[in-house]
């Protein structure tokens, strides 16, 4: 049942970003590239990137789902493919995407993992990963970025390369000032936020149901 729930909570951001990706006409764009970023840690930023990529594919569009957390990336682990060569090298000029990218069984999905820099530390600018998307972009209808915890170094680059990135809240955890900064932040990094999703809901039982037959 609770597998069965986020998968319809993912249909429906689905859906929202579907309608939020809408050029001024009212045509859906040819090309949409959203980012999902974590306000914390755990929050379950990398099973929504999945889990909206499989929802994209579910949907029949091509989808390429990027790896751009680079302190603790896991797409690859998930996914069961080497990390490496992947988005890193390819914006190093080390690696071309037909190399790179790793078709996944099952779904009309390829997954670019995050690979390895050329020198240890580096930090990839907005403008390089905007020129990596939108060369990816020109490979599939969709292309997702899970980009991480905010915090990390790095990620709002890489969420805010994206049309659009949507901030991943953990229910409960955070106050809501917390998040409006999260938010700011990515803006002023130069990034559009297409909204706020909250995971790991709970929903409990009123009392006056309790004891009832």
């Amino acid at each position: 049942m609770g597998r069965q729930k986020l998968e319809a909570d993912i249909d429906a951001v689905r859906l929202v970003i579907a309608q939020a990706a809408q050029n001024p006409s009212g045509q859906p764009s040819s090309t949409r590239i959203i980012s999902v970023i974590g306000h914390t840690k755990r929050c379950g930023v990398t099973t929504m990137a999945m889990g909206l990529a499989r929802s994209f594919a579910a949907a029949r569009q091509s989808v390429i789902l990027v790896d751009a957390h680079r302190r603790s990336p896991r797409l690859h682990c998930m996914s069961r493919v080497a990390l490496s060569p992947g988005a890193m090298e390819m914006m190093d000029g080390a690696s071309a995407s037909k190399d790179a990218l790793r078709p996944l069984e099952s779904y009309s999905i390829s997954l670019l993992p995050a690979g390895k820099p050329k020198q240890r530390g580096t930090t990839y600018s907005t403008t390089a990963w905007r020129e990596l998307l939108t060369s990816l972009g020109e490979e599939a209808a969709v292309v997702i970025v899970d980009a991480g915890r905010i915090k990390d170094p790095g990620s709002v680059s890489a969420a805010a390369a994206a049309d659009g990135a949507l901030l991943v809240v953990e229910s409960g955890r955070s106050p809501w000032q917390s998040v409006i900064h999260s938010v700011e932040r990515v803006r002023r990094g130069g990034g559009t936020v297409l909204g706020v999703t909250l995971t790991k809901r709970r929903y409990p039982i009123p009392t006056l149901l309790y004891g009832r037959a």
